[in-house]
This record gives C-alpha cells, sequence and structure tokens, in this order.
C-alpha cells in the first residue's frame, strides 16, 4: 500500500465515525491506526517499503512546492519529503529528480537495485545550487545505500554535524553483506562537507564517503566504483574510505573496477584517500590537501595517516595526483601501507608536505608462529617519475618492506629546509613477537630496495643514511647542493643539474602547470646518464617515451624525443630488479 493509499485509508476511516461502529468497531479502527502509525514511521526509518515502483520511471523531488499525496512523476506534482523517498524501492531505469537549490533535514535512504547497463539514478533538476541534505547528527549518514547496486548518484551536497563528534559518522555510506558481488557504483559531482565524526582509526572513524564490504555468511565484495569529481572538505578522519572486511590473505576477496578520479579533499584528520583491499584500482588526478592535521592545531593526525593511502592492495595505480600540506613528520603524502603487492606510485606531484613524499611500510613477518600469515607484507612497490617539491624528506620505509623500487623522482629541498631529510630510511620495526630481534639483517630489516637515476637538488642540507639497511642497491643518482650521503656510488653525479626553474611550482590549478621547471635544459649532465631498469615504465610525467634500448635521464624528466628504436646512447643492460 502506498502512502496516497494510507491517506485515504485514514479519510475514509473518519468520515466512517467510529461511534456507529460500536465496540468491536471502534476496536477495529483503533488496530488499523496503530498499524497505519507504525507503518508511517517504519517507512520514515527506512524499515518499510509501502511503494514498488516498476522501473524506467522518473519520480521528483521538490521540498518546496511538493506533496507526498502527488504521484511524484512531474515536476508540477513532485513528492516533498525523505520519507516518501525512504518508503520507496525503485527499480533499474528509475531516476530520483531533486530539485535545485532545495534542502532537506534527514537522511536519505532509498531502496532498490539497478541491472547491468541499466542504473537507478539520483541528480538534480532545475538551475542552481545542489540540493542538500543535512543529517544533523541524528542518524549515522545524510545518504545511505544498503545491500544493493547500480546506484548512480550526483550533484547533491550533503553534510551531517552533530554537537560532538561521534564515530561512525559519515557523510555517504555504501555497505554490502552477504551478497557475494555489488557493483556499478557510481558518485559524481557531489559536495560533501562538515561530517564530525570521531578521528581514531579503528575507533568508528568518520568520513565524507566511506563504502564497506562484509558478510559472516557469503564473501562479498564490489565489482565497480568510480567516485569522481567530488568536493571533500573537514569530514573527520577521512575524506574517501573503503574498508574491506575480506582483506585479510587468509580469506582474500579483493574488490575490483575501483577507479578513484579528479576529486578535491581537504581538511580531513586523517587519510585524504584510503582504498582497502582493492586490485586493479586506479587513483588519479585528484588534489589532496592538509590530510593529518587536526582542529586544535596540532599535527599529525591521530595514529598515522597519509594524503593518499592502500592498504591490502594489489596491483593498483597511484598517478598524476597532488598533494599537499599533510601535517605530521611521521604522516606522507603517498603511503603504500602494509600487506601489499606489486602498486605503483608515478607522475605524482607532493609539495610542502611535513613528512616524506612517500612511505612503505610492512608489518609483516610478524605473525604468530604456525598459523597461516593474513599479512602478505609489503613487496614490489614502485615509486617513480615523481616530483617533491619542500616536502619533510623523499623516502620512508617502515619494517621488512620487499622490492621497493625508487628511481626517476626529481626531490627539490629550498634554503629554508636546513634539518630535512631528502632520504629516511627508519630503523626496523621494533618486535612484537620472539624471533625478530629488531637488528639489521633480522626479518625486520628493508631488502631489496632500490635507489636509482633519482635527482636530490637541495639548497639547504640533507642527510641519505644507509647504515641500517645494507641491502640496498644505490646508483646512478644525482645530488646537488649540500649532502650527507654514503662516498661510494657508482654513477652519481655531483654537477649542477641544469634544471629550466626549479621550485617555482605553486598548487596546480593545471595538470601540468608550473612543473616544466624540473625540466632539464639541453646540457644537463642528467641526460642519458641514468641506467635502465627492468619494468621502468613507458614515460614520464610530460608524456615523454622512456627510450627502449637506450639509456634514460636521471631525474622525473626524460628528454629523449622520437621513436625508442633510435637515438640516445647505447644502453646499458637493464638490472634488476
Amino acid at each position: 500500500m502506498n502512502r496516497i493509499a494510507n491517506s485515504t485509508h485514514r479519510r475514509e476511516l473518519s468520515r466512517s465515525g467510529a461511534g456507529r461502529l460500536g465496540l468491536a468497531g471502534v476496536v477495529c479502527v483503533l488496530m488499523a491506526s496503530m498499524l497505519l502509525f507504525t507503518a508511517s514511521v517504519r517507512a520514515q526509518f527506512g524499515e518499510l517499503v509501502a511503494f514498488e515502483s516498476p522501473g524506467d520511471t522518473t519520480y521528483y523531488l521538490d521540498a518546496e512546492t511538493g506533496d507526498d499525496e502527488n504521484p511524484g512523476t512531474r515536476p508540477s506534482r513532485a513528492w516533498k519529503t525523505l520519507s516518501q523517498v525512504n518508503s520507496t524501492r525503485f527499480a533499474a531505469g528509475d531516476r530520483l529528480l531533486i530539485k535545485a537549490g532545495t534542502s532537506y533535514q534527514g537522511r536519505l535512504w532509498p531502496k532498490g537495485s539497478g541491472r547491468p547497463g541499466v542504473p537507478i539514478v539520483i541528480d538534480k533538476y532545475g538551475e542552481g545550487a545542489r540540493p542538500a541534505i543535512h543529517a544533523g547528527g541524528e542518524t549515522s549518514e545524510a545518504l545511505l545505500l544498503e545491500n544493493t547496486q547500480g546506484w548512480h548518484i550526483s550533484n547533491l551536497e550533503l553534510t551531517n554535524t552533530g554537537e560532538k563528534p561521534e564515530a561512525f559518522r559519515f557523510g555517504l555510506s555504501i555497505t554490502v553483506e552477504d551478497m557475494g558481488s555489488a557493483g556499478d557504483f557510481k558518485l559524481s559531482n557531489l559536495y560533501v562537507h562538515d561530517v564530525n565524526g570521531t578521528t581514531e582509526p579503528g575507533l568508528g572513524e568518520g568520513a565524507g564517503i566511506i563504502w564497506r564490504s562484509r558478510g559472516a555468511r557469503v564473501p562479498t565484495r564490489f565489482e565497480g566504483m568510480l567516485i569522481e569529481n567530488c568536493t571533500i572538505s573537514d569530514c573527520g578522519r577521512n575524506g574517501i574510505l573503503s574498508l574491506n572486511d575480506f582483506a585479510d590473505r587468509t580469506r582474500w576477496l579483493a574488490n575490483v573496477g575501483v577507479v578513484i578520479r579528479e576529486n578535491d579533499i581537504t581538511s580531513t584528520q586523517g587519510d585524504g584517500i584510503r582504498l582497502t583491499g582493492c586490485v586493479n584500482a586506479m587513483v588519479e588526478y585528484n588534489r589532496v590537501s592538509k590530510a593529518g592535521g587536526k582542529e586544535d592545531g596540532e599535527t599529525g593526525g591521530a595514529g598515522g595517516a597519509g594524503g593518499i593511502v592502500l592498504i591490502g592492495c594489489d596491483n593498483s595505480l597511484v598517478q598524476y595526483n597532488e598533494v599537499w600540506e599533510t601535517a605530521g613528520a611521521k604522516n606522507a603524502a603517498l603511503l603504500c601501507d602494509t600487506n601489499s603487492r606489486d602498486n605503483t606510485f608515478q607522475f605524482n606531484y607532493t609539495h610542502d608536505n611535513a613528512g616524506p613524499m612517500a612511505a612503505v611500510r610492512s608489518a609483516a613477518p610478524n605473525e604468530k608462529p604456525g598459523q597461516p600469515a593474513t599479512d602478505a607484507g609489503n613487496v614490489g612497490t614502485a615509486v617513480r617519475y615523481n616530483i617533491s617539491q619542500n616536502d619533510g624528506g623523499a623516502l620512508r620505509l617502515d619494517g621488512p618492506t620487499a622490492g621497493v623500487r625508487f628511481h626517476n623522482n626529481t626531490i627539490y629541498t629550498g634554503a629554508d629546509r636546513e634539518t630535512s631529510a631528502v632520504v629516511i630510511l627508519n630503523k626496523p620495526t621494533p618486535p612484537t613477537t620472539p624471533g625478530f630481534p629488531g637488528t639489521p639483517d633480522s626479518p625486520n630489516s628493508p631488502t631489496g630496495t632500490i635507489l636509482v637515476n633519482n635527482l636530490f637538488y637541495t639548497l639547504g642540507s640533507c642527510t641519505l643514511d644507509l647504515s641500517l639497511v645494507p641491502d640496498t642497491q644505490l646508483h646512478h643518482n644525482a645530488y646537488f647542493g649540500q649532502h650527507t650521503r654514503p662516498e661510494a656510488e657508482d654513477g652519481s653525479i655531483t654537477a649542477d643539474p641544469q634544471l629550466a626553474d626549479p621550485g617555482q611550482a605553486q598548487t596546480l590549478l593545471d595538470r601540468l602547470d608550473g612543473l616544466d621547471g624540473y625540466q632539464t635544459l639541453p646540457f644537463s649532465p642528467l641526460r642519458s646518464a641514468g641506467v635502465r631498469l627492468k619494468n621502468h615504465g613507458n614515460h614520464d610525467l610530460w608524456g615523454n617515451d622512456v627510450p627502449k634500448g637506450h639509456t634514460v635521464d636521471i631525474g622525473a624528466y626524460q628528454s629523449f624525443q622520437g621513436s625508442s628504436d633510435k637515438g640516445g646512447q647505447p644502453a646499458q643492460p637493464a638490472q634488476e630488479p
């Protein structure tokens, strides 16, 4: 029974006159009224569906002139409240259009699922600002999707500010449980802000947008999640957060088809973007600023943070992002956290971060003896062709990372960064189980690290200390300025690298605007002075080819022009790994 039928039923009961029905009639009327009241309350909180859409229908919502007694299928006959929407089960091909400039208090919790190629769409209609949904801290989220799929949501404003921060408070939340798989989610051009969730990690930390796969009976994952062109600010600990209960390697089921693209995220007290339990994810062209900071002016966030973070991810790509002003020396602009394999961070521009441009962390092999490893450690992370300007370091390795490849990056620090270490390699992770004493030759030390073809351009002073990680290949790097580093290094260069105009790039208005100052001039000693590695990459930040069969340039810029089978200097053999 839909809400129009409910209203008609109530009017008919009123006209019938309870006094003419006798005691039995009065009882019936009271029971019917109670049932209708219960149905209304349930519909308001999303527990009962009162109307089933046939699909392929457009519905309109207008808080100013709408009426829930209307069918909702024309702008002049629009619905009025979120309650009406929440009591409707939508179907494939439906569209819910919300009038521009209108505002709603409460939570939007629509039901139903689209099907492949035929999603359910939520968007605005008319000219003006995005329609706004303000949860006011009364519910955990301003927009909730639960055990559903096939939703494309665009052009909404979402807030959720309570009297004080609380756990599990979000702007938009998508949860799938015991479904097996759920796909075709697209979130675009959303403005999510002022969500005061808690900031402590693992304790119901808040987020602007959160999506989570879970299940006690059926392993479940996302198969298609696109988040693009969204603006997220002041949202508790995280901007965009994914959680996956199946990131544990003993029951691994990774999300697929994940793309996080061209979002603006600022002022999070923890991570700007964090992906958990994904494979072949793409994180590109995002702008993340002021992650890891606290409202009271303290730095470092709660429990460590990063601008863009991968944890429990494989074969994922983080590229063409800008990350700046991440607070706290322990926090990194780009963080590849533990339980991750073969991820690549390339073509990014990081600047003015308190901590390093990149950090790679591994918690393994600290597993309990005799039990299967739940954590794959951190293997094969590549950090290449990035530009770092005035960050608090270049690279930090935490724990027993394996096979980190840090090559062809340009690291610039100005004269005001006298105490900055260009490359920070931390002490081994303290032992948590017997047998891992944390000495340089213990399983807690990084192994197989490569630092090759990087340019460290320093107007202040910096330190390169590899004493705690002897298993490191260090060669063919360029150093300009004051450096404390190992004396012996094959192929190193200390001459002026002759960059066009380094240190002048600011916050970018375009993808490459302002970075041309890091290109080398024609007679730069960096040209053709590097060594080619296996899996070296095909091109640089500017799209210039990395020559095949020839030597490469040192630094992020590759000057090679033309086809990759001619020109350049004779190649050295590709080096491992």
